[in-house]
């Protein structure tokens, strides 16, 4: 293996009907981004991210007729605490108390386009 670059394998080895892709190429997420056979499989889709605007992700790996998948922008760190603090039985007092204490903190909604790495807590 060691005569031949990757790129040559994955040549010689395809024309022969071998399954197999060269595995030190790109990042996983430039793969996903990037890959034409990532779109043509639908594996990246675009979702409404509540900071970024309009972004790509990760999409289905598995796709069943009977149960179709939702796949949206994921949510921000902390963004139900509130309503599942509540479902728990805690009330709105005991809610607010425990996020003035740091107990339950939530992922605090920017706009990019004037705030960067290097702003005040980002």
């Amino acid at each position: 293996l060691a005569a031949r670059d990757a790129a040559e394998w994955e040549r010689l080895l395809t024309a022969r009907g071998v399954g197999c892709v060269r595995a030190d190429g790109a990042s996983p997420g430039a793969f996903f981004l990037d890959d034409e056979q990532i779109e043509a499989n639908g594996w990246a889709i675009e979702a409404e991210h509540a900071i970024w605007g309009r972004a790509r992700r990760w999409g289905p790996q598995v796709v069943l007729r009977r149960t179709p998948g939702r796949f949206g922008p994921g949510a921000l760190a902390g963004q139900h605490a509130d309503a599942l603090l509540a479902e728990f039985g805690y009330d709105a007092d005991e809610i607010a108390s425990l996020r003035g204490e740091g107990i339950v903190r939530s992922e605090e909604l920017f706009d990019p386009a004037v705030t960067t790495p290097e702003s005040p807590g980002f």
